[in-house]
């Protein structure tokens, strides 16, 4: 299972946000009117020895209200550009896409930003975390329709501590998404679900580990999480998005090595193996990789290549319990 690591040499202006908290989700109109819409509870932790930080949200309600509001995302520091990238998806009642932010801190305030089209129109989407103290944050969402000279507040959310612990992440628990009946039957995902163990293949050696698969937000993504090898420290994170605007999947891939960036892939046809993907590589730095996933032996085990050049240069071999 996935736990709760302790931040340790990663930047640690987050480290605030770790734990359980209430949201109450307020919109605004155009005319500056707003209403509270609803009430979720986000699990943060921490994960690759503190490199990464995992957030998942969720409301309660009947799993087939169209309302209900429910993501995940991945917060990190990027050191070669000095900078906080969250990459997030917030799923609608038929579709999910995944968005990439980036900013930074400034006296216990950080804004995020990217760009966003709609019909033609582009749009300035800003995010600002405020007001932080030990049981309390504010979280606002700024649109802005002219390169950022005038902001319109669209939604703002209020974070209040709950204090319970923050439990590790169970089996298709936090992950799934209207009870995982949301997911479309036809996605077709070659990714079993489950705890297990992994054998790394590399340099002429063979090394041991361990590895949970989860469902992520009612099958439209998948979170593979690899670690505690033998005589090594390696931990490797793969979060698989199911885009279904573009009908392709994501890949975006991290490792607990400080001075290492994200490296995110695309994968357009019926192979299992992704590309790199330039939208979400833009800040990742070094040489890309290739990825290819294949199941075999009936739902049970998984190999995970990594390619360079038409070569295989890593090999996992995945056993589920």
């Amino acid at each position: 299972m996935i736990q709760n690591h302790q931040l340790s040499e990663f930047p640690k202006e987050f480290n605030f946000w770790q734990g359980v908290w209430k949201t109450r989700w307020k919109y605004y109109l155009e005319d500056g009117s707003g209403h509270e819409i609803s009430e979720t509870i986000h699990r943060v932790f921490s994960i690759l020895n503190g490199k990464v930080l995992v957030e998942t949200a969720e409301e309660n309600g009947e799993i087939d209200d169209p309302k209900i509001i429910c993501g995940i995302s991945l917060r990190y520091f990027n050191s070669s550009e000095q900078q906080w990238v969250m990459i997030q998806v917030w799923p609608g009642k038929e579709q999910a896409s995944m968005g990439t932010l980036t900013g930074e801190f400034d006296r216990r305030r950080c804004e995020m930003k990217n760009t966003y089209e709609i019909e033609g129109t582009k749009y300035l989407q800003k995010y600002t975390f405020s007001d932080i103290t030990e049981n309390y944050f504010r979280w606002d969402r700024q649109v802005s329709a002219d390169d950022g000279l005038t902001w319109r507040l669209s939604m703002k959310l209020h974070f209040d501590r709950l204090q319970e612990p923050l439990e590790a992440i169970h089996q298709n628990t936090l992950f799934s998404y209207y009870g995982g009946k949301l997911a479309a039957a036809d996605l077709k995902m070659p990714l079993p679900v489950g705890p297990g163990t992994v054998v790394w293949h590399a340099e002429n050696r063979d090394r041991e580990g361990q590895v949970e698969i989860y469902d992520a937000i009612g099958g439209f993504g998948k979170l593979l999480y690899i670690h505690d090898f033998e005589e090594d420290m390696t931990e490797e994170l793969y979060f698989f998005n199911y885009d279904t605007t573009a009908q392709h999947w994501n890949l975006v891939v991290f490792d607990n090595k400080p001075e290492s960036d994200h490296t995110a892939f695309i994968n357009r046809d019926d192979t299992w193996t992704f590309e790199p993907h330039e939208e979400f590589t833009r800040l990742s730095h070094g040489q890309l990789k290739t990825y290819s996933v294949r199941v075999k032996s009936g739902q049970k085990q998984v190999e995970l290549q990594h390619i360079k050049n038409g070569v295989i240069i890593k090999n996992y071999t995945i056993s589920l319990d």
